[in-house]
């Protein structure tokens, strides 16, 4: 009996160094095939993504360690320390539950360079979400470090994001909160809803910002003030969206704040929907 069991003894000392590295290759050949699979999805004509660092892709909390998007031009996104955590039994009764996305970076350095069979249709058509066959919860959006370059708002931008967002049924609503990093501080605030049915549009809009901000830049408000704004709007809505390439060209959008110094106001375009809003420069 002794002999016997030395024997299985030395059989697995002998067996399991050779199974081990061939379980650790096929386990790594398994995350090469489902990254590929990824990348292969989510790139296109004019448009690679890639992965390093894939874990998790069977479980219901998946990471990245770094992705990068690029165009004929170079990385234009790159991300790290990706985080999705969610509910993957939801799938089969048609919901896509998502409790957490985050990343710990987010670096945006310029707009997508859009190819020639991506040209847009000049016509402009009614807004609506998308209409998908899941419904969509994202409990929390979760963003450390969100940098934009330069081309985005004329200066290098560093941002914390919070967001949650719903979507199911041509209806929608969101939450966002965006607060600037960095000595130039500013908190945007973003909550509204809108259904594809009704048209019926609920939103609001809160913007602080210090002296110098965006805001009082784009406003052109002299000596570059800060700036604090609230808007709110609860109607049908009449916004209808253009594709159109990046940058956009031809007329600019404009913007009205009141301010305390008795300053005029420049005009607004008209409302189509009815709204109350409240902003100052100080």
């Amino acid at each position: 009996m002794k002999q016997l069991s030395r024997a299985a003894a030395i059989t697995i000392a002998t067996v399991a160094p050779t199974m081990l590295p061939a379980q650790e290759e096929q386990a790594d050949r398994d995350r090469g095939f489902l990254t590929g699979l990824i990348e292969d999805n989510l790139s296109g004509a004019g448009r690679e993504v890639i992965i390093t660092g894939f874990q998790g892709a069977l479980s219901s909390a998946a990471s990245i360690e770094v992705m990068t998007i690029a165009d004929e031009e170079g990385v234009w996104l790159r991300a790290e320390n990706l985080v999705l955590d969610w509910n993957r039994t939801a799938l089969l009764r048609g919901r896509l539950e998502v409790e957490e996305l985050s990343a710990e970076l987010i670096e945006l350095t310029r707009p997508p360079v859009a190819g020639a069979e991506e040209a847009p249709a000049a016509e402009a058509s009614p807004f609506s979400l998308p209409e998908l066959p899941v419904s969509i919860r994202l409990d929390e959006l979760s963003i450390d470090r969100l940098m934009l370059g330069e081309a985005f708002l004329d200066e290098e931008v560093a941002l914390t994001v919070q967001g949650s967002a719903q979507l199911a049924g041509g209806e929608g609503e969101a939450q966002l909160t965006a607060e600037r990093l960095g000595e130039k501080t500013g908190r945007f605030e973003l909550s509204g809803s809108y259904s594809n049915d009704s048209r019926l549009l609920d939103l609001t809009l809160a913007l602080e910002e210090a002296e110098n901000g965006i805001a009082a830049r784009a406003l052109d408000l002299p000596g570059r003030p800060s700036t604090l704004s609230a808007t709110e709007g609860r109607g049908r809505s009449t916004i209808s969206t253009r594709r159109s390439r990046w940058p956009p060209t031809g007329s600019r959008g404009s913007a009205a704040i009141s301010r305390s110094t008795g300053a005029k106001r420049p005009r607004a375009a008209p409302r189509r929907w009815p709204s109350r809003s409240t902003s100052m420069a100080t």
